[in-house]
Parts: structure tokens; C-alpha cells; sequence
């Protein structure tokens, strides 16, 4: 296994590598570019000249691009917008998106995989039908209408039924609450998670539905197999058969789905972010995106392309934790 993670990782870093260039140019060569951005047409000639030596917009493309890749690794590549180093911008930014990511993750997961068992064991049994609802309804609507429904359903139909640990209205915008300096630590942790409630069941509704139905798919294919007659015949208990033979090998197209699904959860939360006002990067995208801040954007961009790498790069790795006649050859 050591050598195909290795080689994988090679792999990994030779495509984003390419796509670094890729999104480069597709950044750098759209009507405009960066010098539209930064000169103010009032500026003079002296003024553009020092401007362009600073931010390197001076040089052939290629040179653009290998000075942007060394003041990133660096840690000195600055923000056109507030000027500030972009892994600075980044890194206040990111501890929001991991809280929101994290609950929004494992709820989707946890309630995919409840969802999709139940509706495959009860099959065409009310609790199916209701699961086929639930998903439809998820899979139609789109996220910011979904996060815009809850914010009117919580912070007006609602306002009086749902109230927070210190008796205020249930938060339907933020992270925190104005008197949020005069709480307690443990007030201070019920705060912001009642603050992600409404942000994680908006990003995670519409994976539940689509992950739920792509599960039921898979069991109830899955239960079709030989290998699961096979320990019918056996006298292996219906529970059992499910769960340990079933549920185990359906897992493994569930995961790939997830992994591939990780783009969609990084688009979702740009949009989750801003209708919430959370300060991730997500909302910092959606400022960056604009203002055109160029540095943020491509820094932000490729950030998603190497997490969606590693995900799916996890995702082959469990696939032979799920079934270990899976080799890594």
C-alpha cells in the first residue's frame, strides 16, 4: 500500500501542478486581468510602472507565474484588495468553513446512511415513500432557497418556539451574538454551534437526499448478489446478511460518490456562507470573486482542487478497509 500512496501522491502533485497553470491563465487572461483591478485610470505613468514592479505585472506570463507560486510557498504573496498576505486572509477565515464543513459532513453522512438503509429494507413501504419524498424535495431545491426558507421560518414564522441558552431569538445570521463577551466558555460553545445549526442543515440537506437514494440503489442491488443468497442459505440471520455482507460492499460506490461530491459541498458553502454572514472562505471567495482579487481567488482555487484530491485519494484508501480482497498493487 506505501508505494501506491506514493505513487498516487506523485500523481496528485503533477495535476495540480497542471491545473495551477490552468487556472492561471484562465484567471489572468479574462477581459480586464489584474491591471484593471489595481490602476485607477487617474493614476500616471510613474505611479502604473511602480505598481506593476510591485505585483510582478510587468513580466511575461510565464515569469507572472512562477513569481506567484514562490511568494506563495513563501508566504508573501499579498491580497490586491486589503493588501495583506493571502495565507493570513485565508487562515482567519478557515476555522469558520471547518466548523460549518465538519457538522455539515458528518450530518449529511450519518442521515444518508439511515435514510438509505431504512427506504432499502422497507422497500415500497410508507417509510420509503416518505424517504423518496424528503429526497426529491431536497434534490429540487436549491441551496440558498433552502437557506433563506429557514432563515424566515426561524427568525419570523418561528421566532417565539426557539429561543438560544440565554433566552434570545434563535441566531439566523453570524457566528455570534452581540453580548457574546459576557458569556461563559460553555455559553460561549452553545453560542456558536446554535449559530451553525440553520448554515449546516442548509449545505447538507441537498447530500442527504441525493447520497440517501444513491444508497438505496446500491443495497438494494447489492442484496441481489450470489454471494448474499449464498449466506441466506446458510442460516445467517436476515440482520446479519444486511448489515455485515450487504451494507459493507454497498458502501463502497457510497464513498465514491462522497468523495466526488466534495466540489459540490466547496460550491455550496460559498453560498451558505454569504446568505449566513460567516466569515469563511467561502464568503471570502464570494468578496474576493467581486472585487476580483486575483492572488485570493487563485490561492482559493487551488485549495479546493487539493482537498478534492486528497478526498478522493481517502476514498481509495477505504475502499480496501470495506473489503479487503480490494490489493494496492
Amino acid at each position: 500500500m506505501g508505494r501506491y500512496i506514493v505513487r498516487r501522491l506523485a500523481q496528485a502533485v503533477l495535476m495540480l501542478f497542471v491545473l495551477s497553470i490552468a487556472l492561471f491563465l484562465l484567471l489572468y487572461l479574462i477581459p480586464g486581468g489584474p491591471q484593471a483591478v489595481l490602476f485607477n485610470p487617474r493614476l500616471g505613468g510613474a505611479a502604473r510602472a511602480a505598481l506593476a514592479e510591485k505585483y510582478g505585472l510587468n513580466q511575461p506570463l510565464p515569469l507572472q507565474y512562477v513569481s506567484y507560486m514562490q511568494h506563495l510557498f513563501q508566504g508573501n504573496l499579498d491580497s490586491f484588495n486589503t493588501g495583506r498576505p493571502v495565507l493570513l486572509e485565508i487562515g482567519d477565515r478557515l476555522p469558520y468553513t471547518v466548523q460549518l464543513f465538519a457538522l455539515s459532513l458528518t450530518c449529511a453522512v450519518i442521515l444518508a446512511l439511515l435514510l438509505g438503509v431504512i427506504a432499502a429494507i422497507r422497500q415500497y413501504s410508507f417509510t420509503d415513500y416518505a424517504a423518496t419524498i424528503v429526497a426529491y424535495f431536497g434534490i429540487a431545491m436549491p441551496v440558498f432557497f433552502t437557506a433563506l426558507v429557514l432563515q424566515y421560518l426561524f427568525g419570523v414564522v418561528l421566532q417565539s418556539f426557539f429561543v438560544t441558552v440565554t433566552g434570545s431569538p434563535w441566531p439566523v445570521f453570524g457566528v455570534s451574538s452581540p453580548s457574546a463577551d459576557t458569556y461563559t466558555p460553555l455559553q460561549l460553545i452553545a453560542d456558536r454551534l446554535q449559530h451553525l445549526v440553520l448554515p449546516t442543515i442548509a449545505l447538507s440537506l441537498l447530500f442527504v437526499a441525493s447520497w440517501s437514494r444513491y444508497l438505496r440503489s446500491s443495497m438494494l442491488d447489492t442484496v441481489k448478489q450470489d454471494y448474499v443468497r449464498t449466506a441466506r442459505a446458510k442460516g445467517l440471520s436476515g440482520r446479519v446478511v444486511f448489515f455485515r455482507h450487504a451494507l459493507r460492499n454497498a458502501l463502497i460506490p457510497f464513498i465514491t460518490v462522497v468523495a466526488i461530491d466534495f466540489a459540490g459541498f466547496a460550491g455550496g458553502a460559498v453560498i451558505t456562507e454569504t446568505v449566513f454572514g460567516l466569515p469563511g472562505i467561502g464568503k471570502l471567495f464570494y468578496d474576493s470573486l467581486g472585487a476580483r482579487d486575483y492572488p485570493v481567488l487563485l490561492t482559493l482555487l487551488l485549495f479546493a482542487a487539493t482537498m478534492v484530491v486528497f478526498f478522493n485519494l481517502l476514498a481509495d484508501l477505504l475502499y480496501g478497509v470495506l473489503d479487503p480482497r480490494i490489493s494496492y498493487s
